[in-house]
């Protein structure tokens, strides 16, 4: 059972790398990805960081799944007015301290 859910967080990490844009964070699972319960969910704790000034402003964008890999969907955030890799690893450390182990963020 573990071994498929990392199978399956590889490839969509692998599709993210090939069709994704460098100039987003994906917010997954290690199930794939997130419902819409968890995307919610996970926006509403973001923007109660962000008024807080926890971490930078940016935007989001929803993908459709890939049917082969899980119904389940990729949450994407696209910082406005930071570098891409300052703005990981402060949503990093705020998800993890929100979560702990519950996200990944790549």
């Amino acid at each position: 059972m573990a071994g498929k859910q990392k199978i399956k967080r590889l490839v969509t990490k692998a599709h993210r790398k090939v069709f994704g844009k460098p100039k987003e964070i994906m917010v997954t699972t290690g199930k794939g990805g997130l419902t819409k319960a968890e995307i919610s969910d996970v926006l509403a704790k973001l923007s109660k960081a962000r008024t807080k000034g926890l971490i930078p402003a940016f935007s989001y964008e929803y993908r459709p799944p890939v049917p082969l890999l899980s119904p389940r969907e990729a949450l994407f955030l696209i910082p406005k007015t930071v570098p891409v890799s300052t703005a990981r690893v402060k949503l990093r450390s705020v998800m993890k301290a929100i979560y702990g182990t519950k996200y990944t963020v790549d």
